[in-house]
């Protein structure tokens, strides 16, 4: 079922409003027509000024669509608490589930009933992370526009993709803004740019191939001036009030209004604001 709203956030009418009053339009357009017909933007400027947009509504749209299931398995579990053990020829209802810690005399068969349950337990609960595919891709697009940009999400880099997160850690809240450092390193790189005596890019594909090239790039392996850089740490320390924006990997505060870089240190209080001009926390 489709959706017959959506949740407008602000950083996209912060984005869009600094659009000429034509690609305004436009870009409004498409937002609503993304989310109500599904119908994808053929200018690509405004196709590259909505890619997170549109990843975010479709995040928006599959936890609507989880919750529906989730209050449907909800009905169909009331109903069999309230007519109990009964059945119908179109109705089977649940039954209850002896406690198996109760039950003597277990049997090797029922052992490995119980084993295989316990493992669709361990599969379900890896089943409900949802993993980033789309917002990766947008990143990347954000980050590196420069760097040759993929045309399709296959499985094969989906599960690439899917290994390296878990390399990151096994938060799925800072996979985005882990992600965004990531990038943000290669974009900062001139030999990953091509900036080399090689004639070799950095591509997608390469980042997420195998568990060292990601390591190498954080390490500071293609860093500019290698060495001069000071070492900040893969992981950011959060301060007071702030957090990473999900849908966009950002690192803000408060009211989400402003980007704090991934370098800078923790905010110190609720009456610090960050300065991009200065690149650093002032007190209010």
């Amino acid at each position: 079922m489709m959706k017959d709203s959506v949740i407008f956030y602000q950083d996209w009418y912060e984005a869009i409003a600094e659009l000429p009053p034509e690609e305004r339009v436009q870009a409004y357009d498409a937002v609503f027509l993304y989310a109500f017909k599904g119908e994808t933007p053929t200018n690509k400027l405004i196709r590259g000024i909505t890619a997170l947009m549109r990843s975010s509504i479709d995040r928006d749209n599959a936890k609507y669509s989880d919750t529906l299931r989730a209050r449907s398995e909800a009905g169909k579990k009331g109903m069999a608490k309230r007519w109990g053990n009964r059945e119908s020829s179109d109705n089977k209802c649940y039954q209850p589930i002896t406690n198996v810690t109760n039950v003597t005399n277990i049997t090797d068969k029922d052992k490995v009933h119980v084993q295989v349950k316990e493992q669709d337990k361990d599969q379900e609960k890896e089943t409900k992370i949802v993993y980033p595919y789309q917002d990766i891709v947008a990143l990347w697009k954000e980050i590196c526009p420069m760097l040759p940009q993929i045309k399709k999400l296959n499985d094969n880099r989906r599960q690439k993709i899917k290994t390296r997160l878990h390399e990151f850690g096994n938060d799925p809240k800072e996979w985005l803004g882990l992600v965004r450092y990531l990038f943000t390193r290669v974009a900062e790189s001139s030999f990953l740019c091509g900036e080399n005596n090689h004639d070799w890019i950095c591509t997608f594909d390469w980042l997420f191939e195998n568990d060292k090239n990601w390591v190498k790039v954080v390490e500071g392996n293609y860093d500019d001036n290698r060495g001069s850089r000071p070492d900040i740490g893969w992981r950011v320390s959060l301060g007071t009030g702030e957090y990473i924006e999900q849908g966009t990997g950002r690192r803000t505060y408060g009211s989400g209004k402003y980007t704090v870089p991934q370098s800078a240190p923790p905010r110190p209080s609720d009456r610090h604001s960050w300065n991009s001009s200065t690149n650093e926390w002032i007190l209010l």
